[in-house]
């Protein structure tokens, strides 16, 4: 019985380590990738295309975030729309 709980437990810690490597460097990859280039985004959604940049596909909004992708000072930037929150494309400096 012993043994079980012990394989158990075993289990346990690899299924941890490997849902968190999965939700830390996995996911977030796959989702920026995902993501449309900016021209992408620009050709198959027109509209958003204003004078003064781009807005938000879902909302309109012209406020549009940069945010890096895995921290501030990164070159893959992940632009966002400040009123919806929704990931709209993605650009590399």
């Amino acid at each position: 019985m012993d043994e079980f709980f012990e394989t158990l437990s075993m289990l346990a810690v690899y299924g941890l380590f490997g849902w968190g490597i999965y939700h830390i460097w996995i996911k977030p990859m796959v989702d920026y990738e995902r993501l449309l280039q900016y021209k992408d985004y620009v050709e198959k959604h027109p509209n958003t295309l204003t004078r003064s940049g781009v807005k938000c596909m879902h909302c309109g909004s012209q406020s549009i975030k940069s945010w890096g992708k895995n921290n501030a000072g990164d070159k893959n930037r992940i632009h966002i729309c400040n009123k919806c929150g929704e990931k709209l494309y993605r650009t590399k400096l």
